[in-house]
């Protein structure tokens, strides 16, 4: 019984006295960027009669909107990727025209928030349909990354709702790549075939 007593004695105690510690916690936050297309991802153009491989199409007859969400000033960049169709041949990028805009209701930022950079044809700003026009930029001067959009002077980080943009692409439309040095559609010997590429948008952290 003396034995037994001792070893209660002894293991007894460790239940008398609660012990607590610390563990520490942290979160790290960088900045955060989203560029989303809402609407037509997906652009085609059919040439079926000679009036469309004269005239082409005008690039507001394609337009797809987009938006950005970031935490920090950004700028949009621009890049088209060769057009080739399944037996390899490659479609002059310089038929592209491809406008920056911004819907009416949005135009009032425009110097503040953000700002268009020049293209490669100063088309003045015009409206079309409730959508305000920038300068032209043409394809085969965007097979490198190219900056379509800029922070205005008050920044323009914020949510999608800020910053609602869109841009409308031409094909062969004739004013456009006369301007820019290529003959009509009809005159450039292009090889029957569907032709595919992508164009990339991309939002990038600027500072002002």
């Amino acid at each position: 019984m003396r034995n037994f007593l001792y070893f209660l004695l002894l293991a007894f105690p460790s239940g008398l006295f609660a012990q607590a510690d610390d563990i520490n916690i942290s979160a790290a936050f960088t900045e955060s960027i989203e560029l989303r297309i809402t609407t037509g991802g997906d652009i085609s153009w059919s040439f079926t009669t000679i009036n469309d491989y004269k005239n082409g199409f005008l690039a507001h007859k394609r337009m797809v909107e987009y938006e950005v969400a970031s935490s920090v000033n950004f700028s949009v960049q621009c890049q088209i990727t060769a057009m080739t169709n399944a037996n390899g041949d490659e479609l002059n990028l310089g038929n592209i025209s491809l406008r920056p805009g911004v819907k009416d209701e949005y135009l009032g930022d425009r110097g503040s928030r953000w700002e268009w950079s020049e293209g490669d044809e100063s088309a003045y700003t015009t409206n079309h349909k409730g959508v305000t026009r920038g300068d032209i930029f043409f394809g085969d001067k965007l097979t490198s990354p190219r900056t379509l959009v800029v922070p205005g002077p008050t920044g323009n980080a914020g949510d999608f709702s800020q910053n609602q943009y869109v841009f409308m692409i031409g094909m062969g439309a004739k004013g456009h790549i006369v301007d820019n040095g290529l003959p009509p559609m009809l005159d450039q010997n292009i090889s029957p075939g569907t032709y595919t590429g992508t164009i990339i948008l991309t939002a990038i952290p600027e500072t002002l």
